[in-house]
């Protein structure tokens, strides 16, 4: 599914804007889109690429997880990404999902070969807790050494951490959906804005 909402096959090359350059991708959830999610889209684009966000589609149906609403609404999230502009040398990351049952069985060196190959990525980005593979067998380190083989410039990002930009908490208080989720559940709409780097927002449909 791409940004316009249009179903096209997700083994492509990905878009290229000619001002920023051949895709970078950045792996990861982005579920919330919040500001560890926000760090990976900068480095992609200093990376001197086209920064796409990638990321897995039913996971939940797979393992047999519990739905659950998603932290942006699917209608918001162009909003969202349209908004880091300002920090992103004005680029709006891109999304890109795939289908997890089409990938989960694949070694990691299979996967790396997708991003290369299939996506067209010149560059990968990813947290510093990354996992990927069959089994989550591959680590950043292991996506670091398998993508020079393959051509691409793979970046490593720190986690971050709320003392970065709040007094209030100490080191070790990582950014993460699950956090933000919990702020949500005990009505602390301070720490999610925080985490978000904006204030939270919900949409809903109103019956009439």
């Amino acid at each position: 599914v791409t940004d316009s909402g249009r179903v096209q096959p997700w083994r492509t090359v990905l878009e290229t804007d000619p001002n920023l350059g051949p895709p970078v991708v950045a792996l990861g959830k982005f579920d919330a889109l919040h500001r560890g999610h926000q760090k990976l889209a900068i480095t992609a684009v200093h990376l001197g690429g086209t920064p796409h966000l990638v990321s897995f589609d039913g996971m939940a149906e797979v393992f047999g997880w519990e739905p659950r609403l998603p932290l942006v609404a699917p209608c918001d999230r162009r909003r969202v990404l349209s908004s880091w502009r300002r920090v992103c040398l004005s680029a709006v990351p891109r999304e890109h999902r795939i289908p997890f049952r089409d990938v989960r069985n694949m070694v990691p060196e299979e996967f790396v070969e997708l991003l290369a190959r299939d996506l067209g990525a010149k560059g990968v980005v990813v947290g510093s807790n990354y996992r990927f593979g069959y089994k989550a067998a591959g680590t950043a380190e292991t996506l670091k050494s398998l993508g020079s083989a393959y051509g691409m410039k793979v970046e490593i990002v720190n986690l971050v951490e709320e003392s970065e930009f709040s007094v209030e908490h100490g080191l070790g208080d990582i950014v993460s959906s699950t956090k933000i989720r919990k702020g949500l559940g005990s009505g602390d709409v301070g720490l999610v804005a925080q985490c978000l780097g904006r204030p939270y927002r919900l949409v809903a449909r109103l019956g009439v």
